[in-house]
């Protein structure tokens, strides 16, 4: 990640040193002695980052809330739909992330994608208006949704990355400080903001439980309204969040954003002003993409793993989160709470998701605050460690879930809920600490590709499985990211320089 702006060296007095102006004073005081008066913030790159986090946080929250609940609601359609999503995924990872995101820009990858997400979205309450008999348009359908989606997310996240780069390197000039204490912040916010909404939007069909047994009858058969509505809820969220995201400010631009205040006349913010120009300058070339440059970068992504090898020592921490969340989703709440709960399967699943979501956002500002006491390393790999424990936990219950069932199943998705605090907080500060603005978006895109390959291996081979092979490959996963944090935080101290250089 970029460097702050060098700190003036010592004043000293002697003959040769020019004199420093004095602070500004103010004699308005009561007691009529002058007191200096202290530099205001201009704190419109945090604000502006809050409304983006916000507006990606609904938008991707609907699409986790499909996800949750697709396969329920469209059986085998929605199996394939996921499968889809997956696939598709981790390949624009691989080969196109990099090249859309320097054609579009931060912002307009960020618009243009949530706006492809959104059609994801929308394929749920289209599938579930065809009648039963048309199972191939069904199919063909969610499949479509899928494929979109899941090319969606395979540039989305890498743009949100490159906006959080970008995002905390300006928030670091204009507030004069670390730019590792910009990263842990914007990591922080945006976590609780994504993992809080998410849980909202979960927890959403609940309230509408009361329209469970109400039916509609839609194109010759009927259909449940409460599903219905969700879906149509869910759309309108989507394609809202996918329109406010025109509204965030444009980091690639050189001019000043819009709804970004002026900055004070301070030193600290001139200097941030001038940084900011000289940075969106040098990053200016990343929307002007002809297409000879935009096919260039396809691969960027394999490109990384020769120049920063680093990036793939940090894969298996991706790919642990991606392969626990599916054997929570898969053998837990498709199996074990299904056996346990019988009919309110469906309700105890979706508030167990619900949990996983809330643990993570409350402990954002614990992890926040454990890392700058006990350092990084220690809380992600206690992240790691709790994605091992879940593992261990599948492998001991061999026999379902002891009585009472509501209390045995929390431990599952609180280890899981204690994993993704790290995963979404902690270690994407890690990405933007390792990994420079010119780097970011092929990093971030490793990100997605790892966790979006292993996800897909994981959804498409869990079936096939039993329970212990799907708990020991869960738990090898944990192991192997273990090892390769552990290599890639000793990689990254040995490195001259340390963080923001090749490693």
């Amino acid at each position: 990640f970029a460097r702050s702006v060098p700190a003036p060296p010592p004043f000293t007095l002697s003959s040769s040193s020019p004199r420093r102006s004095r602070p500004m004073m103010r004699t308005d005081e009561p007691s009529g002695l002058s007191q200096p008066l202290r530099p205001q913030r201009d704190r419109s790159a945090y604000r502006n980052f809050l409304k983006m986090a916000v507006l990606f946080s609904i938008n991707h929250g609907t699409v986790a809330a499909v996800l949750n609940i697709s396969v329920q609601l469209l059986g085998d359609a929605g199996s394939y739909q996921s499968g889809a999503l997956y696939i598709t995924y981790a390949l624009t990872a691989l080969m196109f992330s990099s090249a859309l995101n320097e054609a579009l820009g931060p912002r307009w990858s960020l618009v243009v994608a949530a706006g492809l997400y959104s059609l994801y979205v929308l394929s749920l309450p289209l599938a579930l208006m065809l009648p039963p008999e048309a199972r191939g348009a069904r199919v063909a359908l969610a499949l479509c949704g899928g494929t979109v989606g899941g090319f969606a997310a395979g540039f989305l996240w890498a743009a949100q990355g490159t906006y959080f780069a970008l995002s905390a390197r300006r928030h670091a000039l204009q507030m004069d400080i670390e730019p590792a204490e910009a990263n842990a912040e914007l990591a922080s916010a945006f976590a609780s903001t994504f993992l809080s909404l998410e849980l909202c939007l979960k927890a959403l069909p609940i309230g509408l439980l009361p329209l469970s047994h109400k039916m509609v009858h839609v194109l010759g058969h009927d259909v449940s309204s409460s599903n219905l509505l969700i879906g149509a809820l869910y759309s309108l969220l989507a394609l809202s969040a996918a329109a406010g995201l025109t509204r965030v400010s444009d980091l690639s631009d050189a001019a000043k954003p819009e709804d970004a205040e002026a900055p004070r006349d301070t030193s600290a913010a001139a200097a941030a002003a001038a940084a900011d120009d000289a940075a969106a300058a040098a990053n200016r070339t990343t929307t002007v993409a002809v297409p000879s440059r935009f096919f260039s970068r396809i691969g960027a992504v394999c490109e990384l793993w020769a120049r920063r090898p680093v990036v793939l020592l940090l894969a298996p921490t991706q790919a642990a989160f991606g392969v626990s969340a599916a054997l929570l989703g898969y053998e837990v709440t498709g199996k074990l709470v299904k056996q346990a709960f019988g009919a309110d399967a469906v309700l105890a699943g979706s508030l167990c998701s619900a949990l996983v979501s809330a643990v993570a956002a409350l402990l954002q500002p614990v992890s926040r605050a454990a890392a700058k006491r006990v350092g990084r390393p220690a809380v992600l790999l206690a992240a790691l460690l709790s994605f091992a424990a879940l593992a261990a936990l599948v492998l001991a219950t061999s026999d379902g879930l002891a009585a009472p069932a509501f209390v045995t199943v929390l431990p599952f998705y609180l280890l899981q809920g204690a994993g993704r605090a790290g995963y979404e907080g902690i270690n994407k500060a890690l990405y933007a600490d390792t990994f420079g603005p010119t780097d970011s978006p092929a990093a971030f895109s490793n990100i997605v590709l790892a966790n979006g390959a292993a996800s897909a291996v994981a959804y498409f081979t869990f079936p096939s499985l039993g329970r212990h092979a799907m708990a020991y490959a869960a738990g090898t996963c944990a192991a192997v990211a273990i090892v390769g944090y552990i290599a890639a935080e000793v990689a990254i101290q040995r490195t001259p320089g340390g963080r923001g250089h090749p490693a």
